[in-house]
Parts: structure tokens; C-alpha cells; sequence
């Protein structure tokens, strides 16, 4: 967002799909600002998602605080929050949660408002018909900063739903991995490490390969593919040799930097949002029954979604990383990157950390 894109709370409010991805509904979202540009977009949801009931206003305080806390350690220096309401009469006194959340760590507030429905208030406005009657939302879909989003192909989704969908397994994708997966581990062998599956790694980033590569896949390709990533090792090699910014944490063997060099060519793999599109349809291709192999792929996606910005689909997939796996260590570590708000920084070229000095892998 530039300094000039937006010029009033209407045309805010039409952007906040775009910077979340989705169209808010039922949720507190932030927009933090550094110099008048977007820093980091955020979203506070005012129901529990599974039981549908409220959240008590001491659990929002504290979440309040971690965002604006979050924003202020990124370095904003003023924030926007708008409620999105399902109910009426529910957004004002959350505003004022932001506002004391602000005041502790000194962070500036430059706007608030609420929506439910077509109308808008300003509770903090002087103009009483603003701030009491409320005012009906103007159509900004025609902002030049909506333009902007658009122009560069970004289109949100319906609403929060369809964001996690993107992350859930598919049943009819995922017809008989499983199996194909038992098989492949009976002839590896106890105690052997699976094939790297090179080859059909090279073809899922490749830049050449087409749209449907992973839907294509057999399910003993897909068991091939996942059953790699149980080599922890080889996880963070595919990490590192597609990705920009992949973890610091990356430890390659001498041989492993050799196959990654082989199979992952920097020059050959596909644009970021595509290679994400094709994870999260490994992903959705990847049953419940294998908990190892869904921790796996889903702790890639999260990380490649989250060095993307996309933060609602990261935490999707590490949450169900973790559902499957509590204790594998890299979703557990994206997970808390996601929620602290951490912001990824630009990364160098794919391929920089296929040098780097042998670490643990997590």
C-alpha cells in the first residue's frame, strides 16, 4: 500500500479482504502501519470457531495485546482496527481494548470503526452521525489501492472457511495414499531412510510442469513424495533449494547438498505462489492415517505460505501439522512464529542455503 492509495475509512475497509486474503466477517482486524505503508494485516475472531460461543472480553484484551504488541516489536508506528460484527452493538467496547492495548506500548492509533452489514460507524469520530447513527459504507471497490491488488492478481477468498479448506485433505485426492504409503514403508525396511524421490520432487517445483502436476501424481508417487520428507534432512534440503528464506536451521551433509544440487535447480523451479498452490494440493492429498507425512508436508506448506505473507493459510497448516504430530518441532516453531505476528524479510535467490554449515535438523 502506498502513502497515497488510500484516502479514507472506506476505501480501508474495502482493502482489508485483500491484505487477509478473505472477507472478514465476525472478527476484530488490524492493519499496522510503518511511514504510512502496511506493515502487517491481522484478525481477532469474536466467536470461538468450534463451539460458535463468544469470547470472553478478558481472552480478547489479551489477544488484542499480542497483536498490538507484535505490530509494535515490527516496528508500526500507528494502527487500524475495524470490527467486522454479526451482532450489533458488539464492536464499540472492543475498540477501546485496542485503544488501551496501544496506549501501553505507545503505539498510535489513526483510525477505528465498526461494520455490520452496508453501514459504517466511527465510534471515535465528533460527528455524531458518524459516530451514533452510523453511515452507510461507500462502494470503494474502485479505490486505486483495490486496483492495486487486483492488478497484481490477488483476489480474496469468500471468507475464512474457504482458507482452511485449502489446508484439509481431500478424500477423493486422497483415496489410497495410505495404503501406498504402508507398502512403501514395509519395502524400505526398519531402520533404512526412504528414497529421496528426486525426480518427482524436480518435477513438482519445476517451472515447466503444468497446473494439475500434483493432481496427475499417482498415489504411489504421492506416497514417494511424502515418505522423503520423513528424512528431516531431506525436508529442509527442499526447503532450501526452492525456497528464499528457508529456516537458518538448515543442516545439509556433504552428499545430501550434492542430490539437492541435482534435483533442485534454482533456475528451473516455479514462482512462489505456485509452488505453494502445489503443496497445499500435496497436502490435501495426504489422509489423516499417515500422521508423520501430513506433520511433514503441512509444516512445508506453512512455511512457504507464511514467507509468502500468507499468514491465515500458514496457520492453518501448522495447526494441522500439529493436530497430527503435538511434538514435531518445526510446526511447533512456525506456529509461534505465525502468532507473534513475526514478519518474514525478503530472502535471498532459491538455492543460498545449499552451502551452509551442517545443524541439527528439527
Amino acid at each position: 500500500m502506498t502513502p497515497n492509495a488510500v484516502t479514507s475509512i472506506d476505501e480501508l475497509v474495502a482493502l482489508f479482504p485483500y491484505g487477509l486474503g478473505f472477507h472478514p466477517e465476525d472478527c476484530l482486524a488490524f492493519l499496522s502501519t510503518r511511514r504510512s505503508l502496511a506493515l502487517m494485516w491481522a484478525r481477532i475472531p469474536l466467536h470461538h470457531p468450534e463451539s460458535g460461543m463468544p469470547l470472553a472480553t478478558p481472552d480478547l484484551a489479551v489477544m488484542v495485546s499480542h497483536v498490538v504488541t507484535a505490530a509494535a516489536a515490527a516496528g508500526a508506528d500507528g494502527l487500524y482496527a475495524v470490527v467486522f460484527e454479526r451482532e450489533r452493538g458488539v464492536g464499540a467496547p472492543l475498540l477501546d481494548l485496542v485503544g488501551a492495548a496501544c496506549a501501553q506500548v505507545r503505539l498510535r492509533v489513526r483510525d477505528v470503526a465498526v461494520v455490520h452489514g452496508r453501514t459504517r460507524w466511527s465510534p471515535w469520530s465528533p460527528d455524531d452521525r458518524e459516530a451514533v447513527e452510523g453511515v452507510p459504507l461507500v462502494d470503494a471497490s474502485a479505490s486505486p489501492a483495490v486496483i492495486g491488488c487486483l492488478l497484481a492478481g490477488s483476489a480474496p477468498f469468500a471468507g475464512r472457511d474457504e482458507v482452511a479448506a485449502l489446508v484439509r485433505c481431500d478424500a477423493a485426492q486422497a483415496d489410497g495414499v495410505a495404503q501406498a504409503l504402508t507398502r512403501r514403508q514395509t519395502l524400505v525396511g526398519c531402520g533404512r531412510r526412504a528414497p529421496r524421490a528426486g525426480r518427482l520432487w524436480r518435477r513438482v517445483v519445476g517451472s515447466a510442469a503444468g497446473t494439475d502436476v500434483v493432481t496427475a501424481l499417482t498415489v504411489d508417487e504421492v506416497a514417494a513424495l511424502l515418505l522423503s520428507l520423513a528424512d528431516r534432512d531431506w525436508r529442509d534440503a527442499v526447503l532450501a533449494g526452492i525456497w528464499p528464506g528457508a529456516p537458518e536451521l538448515v543442516g545439509l551433509p556433504a552428499g545430501l547438498q550434492h542430490t539437492a544440487r541435482r534435483w533442485l535447480r534454482p533456475s528451473e523451479v516455479a514462482p512462489g505462489r505456485v509452488l505453494l498452490d502445489r503443496f497445499l494440493a500435496l497436502a490435501r492429498r495426504t489422509p489423516p492415517e499417515a500422521p508423520a507425512a501430513v506433520a511433514a508436508i503441512c509444516s512445508v506448506v506453512g512455511h512457504v505460505a507464511w514467507s509468502l505473507g500468507q499468514g491465515a493459510i500458514a496457520r492453518d497448516a501448522y495447526e494441522r501439522a500439529l493436530q497430527a504430530d503435538p511434538t514435531y518441532r518445526l510446526a511447533q516453531l512456525g506456529f509461534h512464529i505465525v502468532a507473534r505476528g513475526v514478519r518474514p524479510e525478503r530472502g535471498p535467490a532459491a538455492g543460498h542455503l545449499l552451502g551452509s554449515a551442517a545443524a541439527k535438523a528439527v
